[in-house]
């Protein structure tokens, strides 16, 4: 992403929607939620995964997590142009989310299209290794959820072996998001979904039943004709660790 010469001047236009210190907030997010189930995306980019679904869904409280400011203003402009009330934006690493939120205070993580970090020895970078994943468990609702969307299947199948070598439970896993919606489709409400012919682990693909906005880069890659990977994941003793 190429620097912003006025991005000083974009940013101050829309610093009513960026949280600042958001530490002073753990624990007491559900005051700017006025009570909603708060939706945590961890590298919203531009934004229109963010915005389109807080449009969608104005009885959550959605916050969006990205540590480039050159993409981060164009993600607050979208929801500032949208009179969005129902989003605030937070720059910074995912690392810090422990610092950000109390115990139990999300319902939702969505990961789309995380770096992949492919290098063994940047394991601990992905957003879905063990050490993320205790944070998530951490801030995460006895209800609550992570979903992930990625282009990269190494990546992904990577995530679903931490996701159940770590204690979570897995679900909705699909190899191919987009052609499993035109099953589903073109079956016209049959259950039968069929087989998914790259997947190796069994897995049936699965409609999103839950109408996600689509991601800049998931248009894009599925306009290519790349398959989409998709899961659902619940840490299964979430409750344990609650106070």
């Amino acid at each position: 992403m190429r620097k912003k010469k006025n991005l000083a001047s974009r940013m101050e236009r829309v610093r009513s929607l960026l949280v600042e210190n958001p530490e002073r907030f753990a624990g007491s997010w559900d005051k700017l939620s006025s009570g909603r189930p708060i939706h945590l995306e961890i590298g919203c980019g531009k934004g229109k995964f963010i915005t389109e679904t807080a449009s969608a869904n104005p009885n959550v409280f959605f916050v969006a997590l990205e540590k480039i400011a050159d993409v981060l203003v164009m993600a607050m402009e979208k929801a500032s142009r949208e009179g969005l009330t129902n989003v605030l934006f937070i720059r910074s690493d995912a690392a810090m989310l422990e610092e950000y939120f109390s115990s139990g205070e999300i319902t939702r993580i969505y990961l789309n299209f995380s770096d992949p970090w492919p290098s063994k020895r940047h394991q601990k970078r992905r957003l879905t290794s063990e050490g993320f994943l205790n944070i998530y468990r951490k801030i995460l609702s006895g209800d609550g959820s992570v979903c992930l969307k990625t282009d990269n299947r190494d990546f992904f199948e990577f995530s679903v072996r931490e996701l159940e070598r770590c204690g979570w439970r897995v679900e909705n896993v699909t190899f191919d998001l987009h052609g499993a919606m035109q099953q589903t489709a073109a079956s016209q409400g049959s259950t039968d979904t069929g087989g998914d012919a790259g997947n190796s682990n069994g897995y049936q693909p699965v409609f999103n039943p839950e109408g996600e906005a689509v991601t800049e880069y998931e248009q894009r890659f599925a306009s290519m004709g790349v398959p989409i990977c998709r899961l659902v994941a619940f840490p299964a003793d979430a409750d344990i660790d609650k106070p």
